[in-house]
C-alpha cells in the first residue's frame, strides 16, 4: 500500500489530467474500472434494460 506522500509524489509525475484521478483512486479505495468509469459488458447491458423499462 502506498503512503499519501507516495501518491502524491506519483500524481505529481502524472499528465495533469489524469493526476487527480490517482489521488482519488488511491485515497477512496476505488478500483481502476471504477475510478475511470469504465463499466464492464454485465452493467452496460443492464442499463439497457432500465432505459427500456423507464422510457429513459
Amino acid at each position: 500500500m502506498a503512503t499519501v506522500a507516495q501518491v502524491l509524489a506519483l500524481a505529481g509525475r502524472m499528465p495533469p489530467r489524469l493526476s487527480a484521478l490517482v489521488i482519488v483512486a488511491a485515497l477512496s479505495g476505488l478500483s481502476w474500472q471504477n475510478a475511470a468509469k469504465e463499466k464492464p459488458a454485465a452493467h452496460k447491458a443492464a442499463q439497457g434494460h432500465e432505459a427500456e423499462a423507464t422510457g429513459t
